[in-house]
């Protein structure tokens, strides 16, 4: 369903902007900054914007890779920093 997914992007994102190390103050970064898209062959994609790519650049966090499950009723995302 349309609400499982975006429910699934969601969590990636809160994952992705925990697998930065970067200490929340509020917010370390904006969550819109956080794109997560698919690749070709339907793989979630990472891709860091604004405040939330400065924040990766400087704690050197050089990519992330996310995994995305969900059902109708859970979602469950987990983040990979590579430093």
């Amino acid at each position: 369903s349309a609400r499982a997914s975006f429910a699934g992007r969601w969590s990636a994102k809160e994952a992705v902007f925990k697998s930065l190390g970067v200490e929340s103050r509020g917010a370390g970064a904006a969550l819109k900054d956080i794109e997560i898209t698919n690749d070709s062959k339907g793989a979630p994609v990472v891709t860091l914007h604004g405040d939330a790519k400065a924040a990766a650049s400087k704690v050197g966090v050089k990519s992330v890779d996310v995994s995305i499950s969900h059902s109708d009723s859970q979602a469950v995302a987990v983040a990979v920093a590579r430093f």
